[in-house]
């Protein structure tokens, strides 16, 4: 009979595995990608998850619970999303914060064309304005991070704001 701790030992190395393999994965598509684009591509601490398939998280899923499995498709659905920002814009989907409240928003929105669009143009924006910024440390790509969650809220929270009254008011 497997105990407590055993399973939680066991899904410790399950998640170590999976953390590894994309790792791996996720450093030989943005080398495919910016190859193909021609165009350099930074390692971050930050780029791995989002942009490596996700299809085995299916299988974290006891059989049979739906609600997981829906939680999982609206996770990969939200994935997809930031991939399709391309690799440099992409990497702000591997925050949480700032992944998750883009997840909350377009479930809000039912994933539609329009709410993809809007967070595509605020997520773009964004990212530009990091490309600007010293993030030659964790530390300072941290805080550039969490100003970039605080904006993506509060453009969510005022989606009449446009990018360049935004950039007047707090940059």
């Amino acid at each position: 009979m497997m105990i407590k701790r055993d399973f939680y030992h066991l899904g410790g190395k399950i998640c170590l595995f999976f953390s590894i393999l994309l790792i791996f994965s996720c450093n030989n598509e943005d080398v495919e990608y910016s190859d193909s684009k021609n165009e350099a591509v930074q390692p971050s601490p930050y780029n791995h998850f989002i942009t490596s398939p996700v299809d085995q998280l299916y299988q974290l899923c006891p059989t049979g619970d739906m609600a997981c499995q829906n939680d999982m498709s609206l996770t990969i659905q939200t994935v997809d999303f930031f991939k399709s920002l391309g690799p440099k814009n992409s990497l702000l989907g591997s925050y949480n914060t700032i992944f998750y409240t883009a997840r909350k928003y377009l479930l809000e929105h039912e994933f539609s064309d329009e709410a993809q669009l809007f967070l595509s143009d605020k997520l773009s924006f964004l990212a530009e304005w990091n490309k600007t910024q010293d993030n030659s440390t964790p530390e300072k790509q941290i805080e550039k991070l969490e100003f970039i969650h605080s904006s993506l809220q509060y453009f969510i929270d005022n989606p009449a704001t446009t990018n360049e009254q935004f950039k007047e008011l707090f940059m």
